[in-house]
């Protein structure tokens, strides 16, 4: 059961995801659907989180993913030029990455622990 109290005129999207043995993205900041239209090609092998990300001009984007207790701290990278990728948030349970383009296109990331 979950359970969670709301202020007038607020609300809360949950993401509910079954947990995996290795790190996987639990969202991102862009839609209320979480990461459905705006990720794909999403795989971990190796120790490495990957994906392709569509992006829009000068519109960051965050992605959160469960670390599934991986503690190594998060690298970053995204192997498009002129993109920006860093980690704004961890702890021992999750990762946040922020994604920033000065275009809009279609992204190759990847996230190692």
């Amino acid at each position: 059961s979950i359970e969670s109290t709301l202020r007038g005129q607020q609300s809360r999207v949950l993401s509910v995801r079954e947990v995996k043995d290795h790190p996987q993205v639990i969202s991102t900041d862009r839609h209320i659907m979480q990461g459905m239209f705006e990720l794909s090609d999403v795989s971990y092998r190796k120790g490495t989180l990957s994906g392709k990300l569509d992006i829009i001009e000068d519109d960051p984007i965050t992605i959160t993913i469960a670390k599934n207790g991986e503690t190594a701290k998060a690298k970053v990278t995204a192997n498009t030029p002129g993109t920006e990728a860093k980690v704004t948030e961890s702890n021992n349970d999750w990762v946040k990455v922020q994604f920033h383009s000065p275009e809009t296109q279609t992204i190759d990331w990847e996230v190692t622990f």
